[in-house]
């Protein structure tokens, strides 16, 4: 799957545009983001590599304030065992257990999940995510669960509930699992 995806969000404050490259035994996903997240204008660039099964291995994101002046970076890391670190190796015992990560700035991370976990319709999952807040760069562990309802006016989609806040959307999805809507946050505009 070698795919560049461009979603902007509804409101139309930002835009996000990015690649997915299969290799031998990963994925390599790029992406830039620009906009305004609760009125802090920004530039945001993130990389992720997932596993031949879209389990996350590495996470590096750059958030670019005061044009470009300030720089802020968030750098995880997920071993086989399940264990996270810091690029530096400083252990995050607190993210143990969790197998995705989510990122608030962007509706590509739900595609971690959906593609990991290969729900049949009418079935669901609760997981632990690594989640990064954003403008803050905050990371907490985060219960989530999702919900495949299956095709609906041919269109796969799937439910997001957060199990630690009262937030909940329903998603359609490609066949590749990349999210087509979000309702009210962002629409993909681009597929190529």
């Amino acid at each position: 799957m070698d795919r560049n995806l461009l979603w902007t969000r509804w409101d139309n404050t930002g835009t996000e545009l990015l690649n997915i490259s299969a290799r031998a035994n990963c994925y390599v996903i790029k992406s830039t983001l620009l906009g305004v997240i609760e009125g802090e204008p920004m530039r945001v660039i993130y990389r992720l590599c997932c596993d031949a099964h879209w389990h996350m291995r590495e996470l590096d994101v750059y958030k670019f304030v005061d044009a470009g002046a300030t720089v802020e970076s968030v750098h995880l890391r997920r071993a086989e065992d399940g264990r996270w670190h810091t690029a530096d190796g400083e252990p995050l015992p607190e993210l143990d257990g969790c197998l995705d990560v989510d990122l608030r700035a962007t509706p590509f991370t739900n595609t971690l999940p959906i593609r990991r976990l290969g729900l049949q319709p009418g079935k669901s999952a609760e997981i632990n995510v690594a989640y990064v807040d954003f403008p803050t760069l905050e990371v907490s562990p985060s219960r989530q669960r999702y919900t495949h309802f299956g095709r609906i006016d041919g269109v796969q989609h799937y439910k997001f509930e957060s199990l630690e806040v009262d937030f909940e959307a329903v998603l359609p999805v490609d066949d590749d699992g990349i999210v087509l809507d979000y309702p009210g946050l962002f629409r993909r505009i681009q597929s190529a």
